[in-house]
C-alpha cells in the first residue's frame, strides 16, 4: 500500500460513515450506471473529456487511479487514442497551454512514459512501464521500483 496510514484511516472513517445499507447500495449501482450512461454518450458525441482521477476519494491512489480511470473509459467504448488525447492533449486544450503542453515536439515540456506495449492496442498497456523521462531526467525500471519500495516504507510508518 503507497498510501499513508492516516489518509487510509480517513477513508475507512469516510467509508464507514456511509451506511452501507441495500438502499445505500442500490443508490451507489444506479448513479455508477448512470454515469457509464454518460460517459458512453459523451464518447459517442462532440463532449471532450478530460482524464484525471481525484486522488482523494478513496482508495483512488494517484497513478494507479489514473490507470484505472483510462481502463474504465476505454471500457465505456472510448477508442484508446481518445482515451489517450483526453490524457495528453485535452487537458492541455483545457489548460490554454497547447504552445507548451500536450504534445511532444521541439521546445515544449515533456515528461515521457515509455511502455513496453502499445496502449493503441490494449489500454491496459499503459500499466507497463519501461521508463520515465521526467523534469529532463531518465528514471528506468529498478529507479521506479526502488522509489515506489520508498512510497511503501513511507506510507507504513505513524
Amino acid at each position: 500500500m503507497y498510501t499513508p496510514k492516516q489518509v487510509r484511516k480517513v477513508w475507512s472513517d469516510r467509508l464507514a460513515g456511509m451506511h452501507q445499507s441495500r438502499e445505500m447500495t442500490a443508490t451507489w449501482l444506479q448513479r455508477q450506471r448512470f454515469w457509464e450512461h454518460i460517459v458512453r454518450a459523451a464518447g459517442r458525441s462532440s463532449v471532450r473529456l478530460l482524464v484525471g482521477s481525484d486522488a482523494w476519494n478513496p482508495y483512488v491512489m494517484p497513478g494507479f487511479g489514473l490507470h484505472r480511470e483510462m481502463e474504465l473509459l476505454a471500457l465505456q467504448g472510448l477508442s484508446p487514442l481518445a482515451v489517450l488525447r483526453a490524457a495528453t492533449l485535452g487537458a492541455a486544450e483545457y489548460l490554454g497551454a497547447t504552445d507548451s503542453l500536450g504534445t511532444v515536439a521541439r521546445g515544449k515540456l515533456a515528461d515521457l512514459v515509455l511502455l513496453d506495449a502499445d496502449p493503441l492496442q490494449d489500454i491496459g498497456n499503459v500499466r507497463r512501464i519501461h521508463a520515465v523521462v521526467a523534469d529532463g531526467r531518465l528514471l528506468v525500471r529498478q529507479d521506479l521500483d526502488d522509489l515506489l519500495a520508498q512510497a511503501r516504507a513511507a506510507a507504513s510508518r505513524d
